[in-house]
């Protein structure tokens, strides 16, 4: 059997993918890190597993790859917010999300890819 591409990859993925939070990157809650980058109070789980999802429709996944999963899926949200999602749990295909630092020329790379993808 050969391995899934194009628009059947992204819906092999999707099926697989779902996001779970990290208390890293949550203020006042347990284990919360001040090293991490910080959520919006606004995104809550549904809206990061929509981010996750629009990131893998758009095929917004990394070259690196844990078995059948990429590492790393990322989104822009509708204020241009870049967000990174970390695969955390390859068995269950769980990613937990965090918003990206500005200003670097990856983020800006990813930003541009986003539009064009849309």
């Amino acid at each position: 059997m050969s391995e899934p591409t194009g628009q059947e990859l992204v819906a092999t993925l999707a099926a697989r993918a779902s996001y779970d939070h990290s208390c890293y990157h949550r203020h006042n809650t347990t284990g919360w890190r001040p090293d991490k980058s910080k959520c919006p109070p606004e995104v809550d789980a549904e809206r990061a597993e929509a981010l996750l999802m629009e990131g893998i429709g758009r095929s917004m996944f990394s070259a690196e790859w844990r078995g059948d999963l990429p590492q790393n899926v990322w989104a822009v949200d509708e204020d241009g917010l870049l967000y990174e999602a970390q695969l955390t749990n390859r068995e269950q295909g769980q990613y937990h999300g965090y918003p990206v630092a500005t200003g670097d020329r990856f983020a800006e790379y990813l930003r541009a890819q986003w539009e064009e993808r849309a």
